[in-house]
């Protein structure tokens, strides 16, 4: 598809799991790959984390000092409004400096019954049933 668009493309394979996470995750030895992010609606920050360049999930290998700032605004912010503009700072810089391109979004569903009671939801999409129960 890049060649299409006047890329020129050179696929670099590897040769195990090892030497491709050393080039992608800590060398950051690439002009452009493939991965997913997710970030939850619910818990933007929580992913999104891995944009600063001090996190130790950086796996873009992106820095900027502008969205250092933005995320720990985000971070800190004590108001949802606060949070709010803070993430909107995010998103322009995302959009500013294009260092992931989205490329579809997923959904969670979760089949529940309507007897089912005391279940904690959380940021993964993950159901915690510690204090679940059935009426």
């Amino acid at each position: 598809m890049l060649e299409n668009l006047g890329f020129d493309v050179d696929v670099q394979y590897t040769a195990s799991v090892t030497d491709m996470i050393q080039r992608l995750y800590v060398n950051h030895d690439f002009d452009l790959t493939y991965g997913s992010m997710s970030i939850s609606d619910a818990v933007p920050n929580l992913r999104l984390a891995g944009l600063k360049s001090t996190d130790q999930s950086d796996v873009l290998g992106y820095k900027n000092p502008e969205m250092d700032a933005a995320l720990d605004a985000a971070h800190q912010a004590v108001t949802i409004e606060a949070e709010k503009a803070a993430l909107k700072q995010v998103e322009q810089i995302i959009h500013d400096d294009v260092p992931m391109m989205p490329w579809a979004a997923g959904s969670n569903f979760v089949a529940w019954a309507p007897n089912v009671y005391g279940t904690v939801p959380s940021a993964d999409g993950m159901v915690l049933l510690g204090d679940t129960w059935i009426k």
